[in-house]
């Protein structure tokens, strides 16, 4: 087959999955090629499927990429259904009516005071986000909820504020990989502002029932079938909160070895078995 591996022009940082994904791809016969999906030039009809990898920059022109994703071909994975969903981070609440236990999250809209959004529900120390975001750009946390709030007026767009649970730095964010129907692994990362680097390593194989249980009930709520997610979760007080839905372009943390690499294994499977079904 001949795969389009869709990337951006200018990349915000190096994406580890690249090499580890590319070289999985060619062992088993099959051509890929980088490309950007802010290429004027690119046509994807050229290619047998298309792959959204690492897009990272599309926070900066989202309306450019929502028109990308409009005017995509049907082979695009995942689906610009899924993609146009996903963007905005208001999706959580949509989870979270649908009874998906989420992180407290309150979204506020340009121009709106995310210090007041805070005192209203009785937090004290937030974190302020874009709610069309990647990378944790423009990611802050305040103690001063005067501070959130200026913060907040510098976002261009809709932003998220939560409150700052101690569980994202202990024992630390948990993503959930799921592969062509199979969870594959779990990691873990360490609190991450705008400007971090992340710091991550493998938990193991087999993710537990509990955060395979909030998985199924978060995925089910995407728009179309996926070929790849990410389920971003934490432990506080007892529970399993889902933190975030990566279903874009998310990391899936192949270099980590072991069942990680085993997972950009199962990617090249699902593809193969998506290009039998055309």
């Amino acid at each position: 087959m001949k795969i389009a591996w869709v990337s951006c022009l200018e990349l915000p940082e190096p994406d580890p999955d690249e090499g580890e994904g590319l070289a999985t791809f060619r062992a088993r016969g099959h051509d890929v090629e980088v490309v950007a999906w802010d290429d004027p030039e690119l046509q994807l009809e050229g290619f047998d499927l298309a792959l959204l990898r690492s897009t990272w920059n599309y926070p900066r022109r989202p309306e450019a990429f929502r028109q990308f994703l409009t005017q995509a071909p049907d082979h695009l994975w995942n689906p610009s259904r899924v993609g146009l969903w996903n963007m905005h981070k208001g999706y959580l609440l949509e989870l979270e009516r649908g009874g998906v236990p989420i992180v407290p999250t309150a979204l506020g809209r340009p121009g709106e005071d995310a210090g007041a959004l805070a005192r209203a529900r009785g937090w004290s120390e937030v974190v302020v986000k874009p709610a069309v975001g990647a990378d944790s750009i423009g990611v802050q946390r305040f103690a001063d909820l005067d501070a959130a709030t200026a913060h907040g007026h510098t976002l261009a767009g809709d932003f998220l504020v939560q409150p700052a649970l101690a569980a994202f730095g202990d024992p630390g964010e948990r993503s959930l990989i799921w592969v062509h129907g199979v969870f594959t692994h779990t990691i873990v990362k360490g609190l991450r502002l705008s400007g971090d680097h992340e710091a991550i390593r493998l938990v193991g194989p087999e993710p537990s029932p509990e955060a395979q249980a909030l998985g199924r009930q978060a995925l089910a709520f995407a728009p179309a079938d996926l070929l790849y997610a990410r389920v971003d979760y934490i432990h506080h007080e007892g529970r399993l909160l889902l933190s975030e839905l990566e279903l874009i372009e998310p990391s899936l943390f192949w270099s980590l070895g072991g069942a990680a690499t085993a997972s950009a294994e199962q990617l090249v499977r699902g593809v193969e078995a998506l290009g039998r079904a055309r």
